[in-house]
């Protein structure tokens, strides 16, 4: 948990959780495809395919189920500090020492990391097009032995706003999976900038109903997330902690996060088995004196001096929106059932606190 200047105190760095395999992933997936899942508590990036059966699915006898994002609150109403929705949080991008040639691995990964980079992987190739959104050419000349207009997938018209090309809507609209595989947009997330992506100009994007749905399964929960490229990986061999005013090395940190997480793993099933709320609170007290008497402090206050330098290196001053003063929430009425209407559906809100419509993106669904 992190607010906008520390790390949240008295929150013990989590142990990640096991990796899933394929198997796992189809089988959960399966359940939540059916319906037969009442509430699913995970990584939804996983699942979007299955996702997506469930509210569209391909037998027009079989009733559709849709899940949506709410949130869960204590007693006392306090808003969740919840982990990086964006997917891409646990991906670690390294050049081994083995590489034959570093050097065109640091070019690769810098063009991944360029602004031209990102809308490649994002949206694919890029076209020039005439006054009516024709095609007209390949944008990068280079490419034109290689790929066709029939391979654009966007553009950018005179007045700076980005087009999807027909041709790519065409695919989306026939559901074409093979043919959407093929032309690659938005498959490579190893690399992902979504601070350049988002300020981009598209106006209302045009996708299909189902990455519509998709991608708006998650957005109410985006006020309550911090982003993973702020407070992740917070013990870095780069940062030099001395001299952020942290008396700690590097190997010192990797020593007491071991430990730690060795104690919190077995403190957090004491804490959630506890008989009573008092308990819990007892219980998770001395689990944190016990840290402490491991450097847990030491180890909190170099987080907090590098998520602190993280914050300043991205030109950000809040990690988590709801810290924002200016910050106005645009929620759905908690305890109610207000109604609302999207993309020609009325929706009833029945859990009361679902989260906030800022992070709503509005489509114009092709197909």
């Amino acid at each position: 948990m992190y607010n906008n200047d520390t790390l949240h105190p008295g929150e013990p760095k989590m142990l990640p959780q096991a990796a899933l395999t394929n198997t796992d992933v189809a089988q959960v997936g399966a359940v939540l495809a059916r319906g037969d899942a009442f509430m699913f508590c995970g990584t939804p990036q996983n699942y979007p395919s299955y996702f997506a059966a469930g509210r569209f699915p391909a037998d027009a006898g079989v009733e559709p189920v849709e899940y949506v994002a709410f949130v869960i609150k204590n007693d006392e109403r306090e808003d969740p500090y919840l982990g990086d929705i964006a997917g891409s949080g646990y991906l670690i991008t390294c050049i081994p020492k083995t590489c034959k040639d570093p050097e065109a691995a640091i070019r690769a990964l810098a063009y991944l990391w360029s602004d031209e980079g990102q809308e490649l992987c994002a949206y694919g190739v890029r076209g020039n097009a005439d006054e009516n959104g024709n095609i007209t050419s390949v944008y990068d000349g280079s490419l034109a032995e290689s790929v066709s207009t029939d391979d654009v997938t966007y553009y950018i018209d005179a007045a700076g706003r980005y087009h999807y090309a027909q041709t790519y809507l065409d695919v989306l609209s026939a559901g074409d999976e093979e043919e959407t595989d093929r032309l690659g947009v938005g498959e490579w997330t190893l690399l992902f900038r979504p601070s350049y992506i988002n300020s981009l100009d598209w106006g209302i994007k045009q996708t299909n109903k189902e990455s519509a749905y998709i991608n708006n399964l998650k957005k109410p929960l985006s006020m309550y997330s911090t982003s993973y490229a702020a407070s992740g990986n917070l013990i870095d061999v780069t940062f030099d902690y001395e001299a952020a005013g942290v008396d700690v090395t590097y190997s010192e940190l990797i020593s007491i996060n071991t430990k730690v997480g060795a104690r919190w793993a077995d403190m957090v099933t004491g804490t959630i088995t506890a008989p009573s709320y008092i308990a819990s609170l007892t219980y998770l007290n001395d689990c944190i004196e016990t840290l402490n008497r491991i450097d847990h402090d030491l180890l909190y206050q170099a987080m907090t001096a590098r998520f602190k330098s993280r914050k300043a290196d991205m030109g950000i001053e809040y990690a988590y929106g709801l810290n924002d003063p200016n910050y106005v929430k645009k929620e759905i009425s908690e305890g109610g059932r207000a109604t609302w209407e999207k993309n020609g559906k009325t929706y009833t809100d029945i859990w009361g606190a679902r989260g906030d419509l800022n992070y709503y993106e509005e489509y114009d669904i092709v197909g």
